[in-house]
């Protein structure tokens, strides 16, 4: 298949307008079709589509998963900080070096 158009490589002048599903997964002209009788055969634009439709809900998923994975990264940075300062120190035998109030979810800047 030519990049920049849908000839196809193997009947020059024609256009791949469908689309083998199984079991070749490939893209067809109507000479090709020819050869892929009992294949289930599609619109290669409607495959198109689709693909474009599943791929961007995938990067909308993983977009969703990153804005989850900083929230918790966030969260156990605080969880780390929060253990930190308040973790008895082993030297001075007190209960905390420091108050409470580190344990506060820090504000995020904007």
């Amino acid at each position: 298949m030519n990049k920049m158009s849908n000839e196809c490589a193997k009947h020059p002048g024609e256009q791949m307008k469908l689309f083998c599903l199984d079991p070749c997964r490939t893209a067809l002209c109507q000479d090709c079709f020819k050869t892929h009788k009992g294949h289930e055969i599609r619109s290669l634009d409607e495959v198109i589509e689709e693909l474009s439709s599943y791929l961007g809900d995938m990067a909308k998923e993983r977009k969703e998963e990153q804005i989850t994975c900083g929230n918790q990264i966030e969260t156990l940075d605080n969880l780390k900080t929060c253990l930190l300062y308040t973790s008895p120190s082993p030297r001075d035998r007190t209960r905390s070096r420091m108050p409470s109030s580190a344990c506060k979810k820090k504000k995020k800047k904007k």
